[in-house]
């Protein structure tokens, strides 16, 4: 048996560097105070430290934009009759047990622990232990932080993985009682640090350097899911490592220093302009100088010897080298971040169609790694706690739902999309639409648009259509709301008018109706900025 404490102390040294900028980012994130140091790294004296917020500020809207993302499991078979339905309802109902469970320890949930590990760590890992208790099935998913984790890959994937973090002593206590009192843990201690780690055969737990717990499982795999943002190097070199799977700071994080700096030089010089150094005149290169109060305070007055008068020293003007400074930094920010715009911060004039949509683009730069990492990782979560439900087999509750095992079964494919939902992106692709007027199908337009279910929303427009068409379909429709409404005595009017209708209708006497005027697209913003909106002119034919 191979020794895991050995095994998992060499990846923590191999993952050094790889740790120091996960530290690193989570210190621009929380705004640790900049210091302004000289060449030897020395704290300048006499200097105003400016740090400011905008890394935090790009987390919060970045990870904000991530949680709120609209999740879509999809689950497709070429199995004429196989239901696909029940498939997405157990990996839901998994997901939800599993974020019950999570709750009522305190925990936080899957997805938005998911989001902040993409964002600062730019990997995401999971413990999946779905397993039966006196009869009752537990879903157990243990998100863990990456920061904390190693793991070995072979050929046949994921050989261990393990987390050794820092636990609150009384669920160290609750979890394990006996352990504790056996090897004489010191519970004095609020947290101590828990090594946890799991293999092909069993689970290893490891407190400072006792081994508390070995004990095997029946999975025949490592229940660990680990995903990594695809961003950032790919390649073999020696120092790559710390490279692979990169936060939402990868372009700025070395330009977020160079701005903080610039801003306390430029407040230090805004200060002193203020309060000046001064010269004053003596008879005496000893005499010691008068109180800077008493000569430079507003209304102060103070007399002069023949010596010469108070001066104010000359301490230069960065301001315009500053200024250039600032663009030019703040051009770099914004190109590897989120500009306002990005964020959705509103400019004068308002954002023409294009403008919305290279914003799109842009986001989509930032999410799209990240959200393909969430996709995946929730992908593996789902097979993995399929598979272990699999194992059980019967039937087995999950969020308050009975699930027949034996239907999981079968030859389907499963996957998680998300799309980041945004009311200004959307008035740029409608207004893309818009300009394609009947240039066009219907079916392309939802395809720019990006909706989920084109064929869904074809079939909603046509039963929308049906009571334009039809009055009796109207009329019939009508009378079930009326019904649903407990309005009964209207719904009987509304039915016997029905059948008058019905009666004109079989007899011949067809009303004639007013064709209706078919709905020009209208752009809810202009494409290329000037006049805001307006209806599309009709294409024509050349």
């Amino acid at each position: 048996m191979p020794d895991y404490r050995k095994l998992f102390d060499a990846k923590e040294k191999l993952n050094a560097d790889l740790t120091r900028r996960m530290d690193n980012d989570v210190h621009l994130r929380d705004l640790l105070r900049y210091i302004l140091r000289d060449e030897l790294m020395r704290p300048l004296s006499g200097i105003i430290h400016v740090t400011l917020n905008k890394p935090a500020v790009f987390y919060a809207n970045a990870f904000s934009a991530l949680n709120n993302a609209h999740e879509q499991i999809i689950v497709e078979s070429e199995v004429e009759g196989f239901d696909t339905h029940y498939i997405e309802d157990f990996r839901r109902a998994g997901f939800n047990a599993a974020n019950a469970r999570l709750r009522k320890q305190g925990r936080f949930k899957i997805e938005p622990f998911i989001d902040e590990q993409s964002c600062m760590r730019g990997r995401g890992s999971g413990l999946v232990v779905f397993q039966m208790n006196k009869g009752v099935l537990v879903a157990d998913i243990r998100m863990w932080d990456s920061r904390f984790v190693s793991n070995e890959m072979d050929e046949d994937g994921l050989a261990w993985a393990g987390i050794n973090g820092q636990r609150p002593m009384d669920l160290i206590k609750s979890q394990y009682p006996k352990e504790v009192a056996h090897f004489k843990i010191d519970t004095g201690k609020p947290h101590a640090k828990v090594l946890d780690v799991w293999h092909r055969e069993g689970n290893e737990v490891w407190i400072n350097d006792n081994k508390i717990v070995e004990q095997p499982h029946l999975f025949k795999f490592t229940p660990v899911v680990i995903e990594t943002v695809t961003l950032g190097s790919m390649l073999s070199d020696e120092d790559s490592l710390m490279r692979r799977g990169e936060s939402i700071y990868f372009l700025i994080r070395d330009i977020i220093p160079q701005l903080n700096r610039l801003a306390s030089i430029v407040a230090t010089q805004t200060q002193v302009r203020v309060k000046p150094p001064i010269m004053t005149p003596s008879s005496s290169k000893t005499d010691d100088p008068p109180t800077y109060s008493d000569v430079m305070d507003m209304g102060s007055s103070s007399s002069s010897g023949t010596e010469g008068i108070t001066q104010i020293l000359d301490t230069g003007d960065v301001n315009r080298a500053a200024g250039i400074l600032f663009t030019l930094i703040e051009t770099a920010l914004q190109e590897g971040s989120l500009s306002s715009s990005d964020l959705g911060v509103p400019g004068s004039p308002p954002q023409s169609g294009v403008s919305l949509l290279i914003r799109k683009e842009g986001r989509a730069q930032i999410f799209f790694p990240r959200l393909e990492m969430k996709a995946n990782l929730k992908l593996g979560i789902g097979d993995m706690f399929t598979e272990q439900v699999k194992q059980i087999g019967g039937s087995v509750e999950l969020d308050n739902r009975t699930f027949e095992v034996g239907k999981l079964e079968g030859q389907y494919q499963v996957r998680h999309e998300y799309t980041v939902q945004s009311k200004a992106e959307d008035a740029g692709l409608a207004s893309l639409v818009a300009a394609y007027g009947d240039l066009v199908s219907k079916k392309d337009k939802r395809e720019i648009i990006g909706r989920e279910d084109p064929k869904g929303d074809d079939d909603q427009l046509r039963w929308e259509e049906a009571e334009l068409l039809s009055p009796l379909v109207k009329l019939r429709r009508t009378v079930e709301s009326l019904e649903n409404l407990g309005a009964d005595e209207d719904a009987k009017l509304m039915t016997d008018e029905a059948g008058v209708q019905l009666e004109k209708l079989l007899s011949g006497e067809v009303e004639e109706r007013e064709p209706v005027e078919p709905q020009n697209p209208k752009q809810v913003t202009s494409l290329f900025g000037g006049q805001s909106s307006g209806e599309q002119p009709p294409v024509e034919e050349v």
